[in-house]
């Protein structure tokens, strides 16, 4: 039996920006980089939002018994998920093409904060930053 984890709904509270735009350094933005925000902005609470709703799912189906049968219920939330990171990706690709090296660095932080260090590992990896 799975462990039960308890997935909280994306708060109205933590759907501002606010706290993005102080970890980013946001306020020193050009014109051209605020532009891109939103689409981001809404990017992330969509990835939220969505991954929120699978794991309410999955915590009110039964598991399948049948081992094929979990791994095709597991390729379709990877699925799902890879939607969502490609919508974030082309939502994001825009903004980040505008940072300059010392946003980018910077961004690498945020990363890593908001996802562990495994995830910043590997995008640092593709970025070309060689330490901290």
């Amino acid at each position: 039996m799975r462990s039960p984890t308890r997935a909280s709904p994306p708060s109205r509270r933590g759907s501002s920006s606010r706290p993005t735009r102080k970890r980013t350094g946001r306020g020193s933005s050009t014109p051209d980089q605020e532009k891109n925000w939103p689409g981001v902005e809404q990017a992330i609470r969509d990835l939220a939002k969505d991954r929120y709703e699978r794991r309410t799912e999955r915590r009110n189906e039964p598991r399948p018994a049948d081992p094929i049968e979990r791994l095709r219920s597991r390729a379709d939330t990877m699925t799902k998920t890879a939607a969502d990171l490609k919508r974030l990706a082309d939502a994001a690709d825009p903004l980040y093409q505008s940072l300059n090296e010392d946003q980018k660095h910077r961004l690498f932080f945020l990363v890593r904060s908001m996802r562990g260090h495994h995830m910043a590992m590997h995008w640092r990896e593709h970025r070309g930053f060689d330490r901290d």
